[in-house]
């Protein structure tokens, strides 16, 4: 469920203490650029004589959303609301090219895109004596034993149960053992 956290201006969409949209209020206009977007919120804060204090989040009016990671506060909240379905079908990602093409449209300098490139063009770029080392080493097998691999599982080495177990060192000469 998401919840709407609205201040004077503005209305911070919130999955849990995610904020998964942020819109200002008197232009209904998604905000694309928002520091706070896809982040968490930290706790709450309020004002009580002059002082700041912190508590959970919690559906309270008069409080502040805290953006720990971005260092961000927001003014007092003055409205909390459960986001309408029409709202959430809405809402802007959080990346792909719809948020390039938002950022432009919003006179913005788009996310930078991932470089594609073939697989095999750094190579070319070396040296002729490296580029023959790296591709020996491709077709070679290690020369260690490969990992067991099981579903969901962490990945442990195979180990020879048939090996004997390792025995202690000898004590030193001229020493002896307790």
């Amino acid at each position: 469920m998401v919840t709407v956290y609205a201040t004077r201006n503005t209305e911070y969409h919130l999955r849990g203490d995610l904020c998964v949209a942020v819109r200002d209020r008197e232009t209904l206009a998604w905000a694309s650029s928002s520091q706070v977007l896809g982040q968490r919120v930290t706790c709450m804060v309020v004002s009580i004589r002059g002082q700041l204090r912190r508590h959970t989040l919690s559906p309270r009016i008069g409080s502040s959303l805290w953006f720990e990671s971005v260092q961000a506060m927001t003014s007092s909240i003055r409205v909390i609301r459960p986001a309408t379905s029409e709202e959430v079908a809405a809402y802007p990602s959080l990346a792909g090219p719809a948020r390039a093409e938002r950022a432009l449209e919003d006179g913005l300098t788009p996310p930078v895109p991932l470089l594609v490139r073939r697989t095999d063009q750094w190579l070319e770029q070396l040296p002729p004596a490296s580029r023959q080392v790296l591709e020996e080493a491709r077709s070679t097998e290690p020369a260690w034993s490969s990992p067991s691999r099981t579903p969901s599982v962490v990945l442990r080495p195979v180990i020879d149960v048939g090996a004997p177990p390792r025995r202690p060192l000898p004590p030193p000469s001229g020493e002896t053992r307790l």
